[in-house]
């Protein structure tokens, strides 16, 4: 007899906006709550993510707790990370305690503290990573991923993923499985509009990060205005806090360039993305990291033919010449190159777009990645029907 409904997960999740990682959350706690689970997340601060956990039938509790960011890596940051540490350690100790959770699922790994603080009250811990971070010296990749052992299991979003935890982390090998992205791609079957005459428009959609190599497509967009095309440029999508000055660089880069409103637009961050598909000729996603990038298989399933860097989890999503093109990391000319022979060739676009859709569709469903995570949860908890 299963006792799963006794079951209670406490999700700790680093943001409250409706980005890849947040959406990701909210479908475990779907997947969590159709098996039977409680379930109480954890976020640090208010946002819509709140509104959708709450309909998705989960308690949220929104508890000021820090968040890894890159800052903390330089001195001054780190002493701030410590202070703020030893001042809320005890107040995340009294949530996981109000909370009586049988397991603690700390989504992605900028938010490490819950893991001890989890393993201090004797619970068992789930990581689920989503970064895979190799430009730092290999010492400060081993201390991000050092959490990692406290886990009793671990959860990769790509092989990739995986791949860079066994190389800096490889104690926790036996305990990692790899379970990839999954969304319901029916909303993205959207009604293209043509382009007007002449007119070629990219969609980056997304966070504006150099990460994210959003200065990369704004330059490839330059090239190709110079080489006559006219081209359009929507950057859909907004900082995190604290890297305003990105932003501000980026409008600066388009004045530079000599780039207009009418050439290159911010929107802002955009909570309903499919209807961005149905007027763009090309996604492309320039990324210089990226352990997973589920916008690119948004574009894919939305019938865009996509363009993605040489990068990690990227090339697991698009294969170069089968799902979509690949271009080389933080290189403008070769995407420029890249989207101007999308743009001439109607065959090779063609042929992207059905690929892609059915690639989308067979690999990374919804209903696989609740149930996947879902399952997991419940064996790590000893829930297991």
């Amino acid at each position: 007899m299963s006792d799963r409904g006794h079951m209670r997960v406490m999700l700790c999740h680093p943001s409250a906006e409706l980005y890849g990682s947040d959406r990701m959350a909210l479908e475990a706690v779907v997947g969590l709550r159709d098996r039977g689970a409680h379930v109480t997340v954890v976020l640090p601060v208010d946002g819509p993510l709140r509104g959708e956990l709450q309909a998705a039938g989960a308690d949220v509790l929104v508890r000021d707790v820090p968040v890894l960011r890159k800052s903390a890596l330089k001195p001054s940051g780190f002493a701030r990370l410590v202070f703020d540490l030893v001042r809320r350690g005890p107040r995340m100790v009294r949530v996981i305690r109000r909370v009586r959770p049988d397991l603690v699922y700390v989504n992605t790994i900028v938010q490490p503290w819950w893991a001890l603080a989890s393993r201090l009250l004797r619970k068992r811990v789930v990581f689920h990573v989503r970064e895979a971070e190799v430009d730092p010296p290999a010492l400060v990749r081993r201390a991000l991923l050092s959490p990692l052992r406290l886990a009793h299991s671990v959860i990769a979003n790509s092989q990739f993923t995986a791949r860079q935890i066994f190389l800096d982390c490889p104690s926790v090998r036996t305990r990692t499985s790899v379970i990839y992205n999954g969304k319901d791609w029916s909303a993205y079957a959207v009604r293209h509009e043509p382009s007007p005459e002449g007119t070629f428009r990219i969609l980056y959609l997304g966070r504006l990060s150099p990460r994210k190599g959003t200065d990369v497509a704004v330059r490839a967009v330059a090239r190709m205005r110079r080489d006559g095309t006219d081209v359009r440029l929507t950057l859909a999508g907004a900082v995190f806090p604290g890297y305003e000055w990105y932003e501000a660089e980026l409008r600066d880069l388009c004045r530079e360039l000599s780039l207009g409103s009418d050439v290159v637009t911010f929107t802002g961050f955009v909570a309903d993305a499919p209807p961005l598909f149905s007027t763009a000729d090309a996604l492309v996603v320039p990324s210089r990291a990226e352990p997973f990038g589920t916008v690119a298989a948004e574009g894919l399933a939305a019938g865009v033919p996509v363009i993605v860097s040489d990068v990690q989890g990227l090339v697991e999503i698009v294969g170069d010449g089968r799902e979509g093109l690949v271009v080389p990391a933080d290189d403008p000319d070769e995407l420029a190159s890249r989207l101007e022979m999308l743009r001439t060739d109607d065959i090779l676009r063609e042929r992207l777009i059905d690929q892609g859709r059915r690639s989308v569709s067979e690999r990374f469903s919804r209903e696989q990645y609740r149930a996947q995570v879902a399952a997991e949860i419940f064996r790590v908890a000893g829930h297991e029907e």
